[in-house]
Formats: C-alpha cells, sequence, structure tokens
C-alpha cells in the first residue's frame, strides 16, 4: 500500500530531522537542501524550508561540522541536549 503524498512528505521530514540529529550534514546533503524544490504552500513550514533551503546552499560543510559539534557534542555538557526531553523530569513541588 502507497502512502498518500502528504504522508510520505511527512516521513521525508522525519527522516531529515533525524539525520540532522544524527550527524553534521555533509556536504552531498547540503548540496541536496539546496537544491531542492520549494513547498507549494503559504505557512510557516514552507518559509522555515525556503530558509533552510537558502542556508544549506551556501553553507560550507566543514563549519557546519565545527558549529554541529560545538552545539550537540561539546566537551562535557553540550549546550544542546538532543535527549533532554526523553529523561527530563520537573522537579517535585
Amino acid at each position: 500500500m502507497t502512502p498518500a503524498p502528504e504522508e510520505q512528505a511527512r516521513a521525508n521530514f522525519y527522516a531529515l530531522l533525524s539525520r540532522l540529529f544524527y550527524a553534521p550534514p555533509d556536504a552531498a546533503l547540503l548540496a541536496a537542501l539546496g537544491q531542492a524544490d520549494q513547498l507549494e504552500a503559504d505557512h510557516e513550514m514552507a518559509k522555515s524550508w525556503e530558509a533552510l533551503s537558502r542556508a544549506a546552499a551556501g553553507a560550507d560543510a566543514e563549519a557546519v561540522r565545527e558549529e554541529y559539534e560545538s552545539a550537540f557534542v561539546g566537551t562535557g555538557r553540550a549546550p544542546v541536549t538532543l535527549y533532554t526531553g526523553a529523561y527530563f523530569r520537573p522537579a517535585p513541588e
């Protein structure tokens, strides 16, 4: 059974997000994002997709890798922890 186009698009977005959280984008992924088709919609998702595409088109893969490592890997505690949401428990009142 083939998924509906909107379901396939949603799956593709989640796959891209997973890939971007897993590791920094390489030059090939940045180039593909830079050449990606624009979304045919007039909402924030389309504007964000266009901004991502423009940023990827002009990005240097090595600089992006360094930024990724600075934000997500870091020495000691990274400024952004990808897994915090899964393990976060609010302090008891």
